[in-house]
């Protein structure tokens, strides 16, 4: 069985990108570090101020995927010239069709922030959609 790996904590150095990722050895206790080469990487929240960022960074030396409703389609455009492969959706209503199952990485930044305080639809999101994006992957 595969096992999909989740990034729990995130350190931006400007020589290398590093992930502490659960599992694996462990560096003085903590957790296991390494960088990110070679991998099936697939971003939710892919537009936000670090996960657009961050892809494009991996983009380099991975195949990395990114979910967002993109909004603003010129954003869209620019990650894809980096090499971000894109795909829209909303987790409030999510569509998996032509997405694939078999990242080796999900790094997760969706979020539900909209002013207002609707808490069925931030649920939706954040709680209902996370599940099912983990099911697919």
């Amino acid at each position: 069985m595969r096992r999909l790996r989740c990034i729990v904590a995130v350190n931006w150095r400007p020589t290398q990108l590093t992930a502490a990722v659960q599992g694996g050895d462990s560096l003085k206790g903590g957790p296991r570090v390494q960088t990110l080469k070679n991998e099936k990487i697939l971003f939710a929240g892919l537009t936000g101020q670090i996960g657009y960022r961050l892809a494009s960074y991996l983009a380099k030396n991975n195949e990395v995927w990114g979910l967002a409703r993109f909004r603003d389609a010129g954003k869209q455009k620019q990650l894809q010239s980096e090499g971000v492969k894109t795909h829209a959706t909303d987790l409030a209503n999510p569509d998996f069709r032509g997405l694939p199952d078999d990242f080796t990485y999900l790094i997760h930044f969706a979020v539900y922030q909209e002013s207002g305080l609707d808490f069925d639809l931030a649920l939706r999101i954040n709680a209902e959609g996370t599940g099912l994006l983990m099911s697919h992957c």
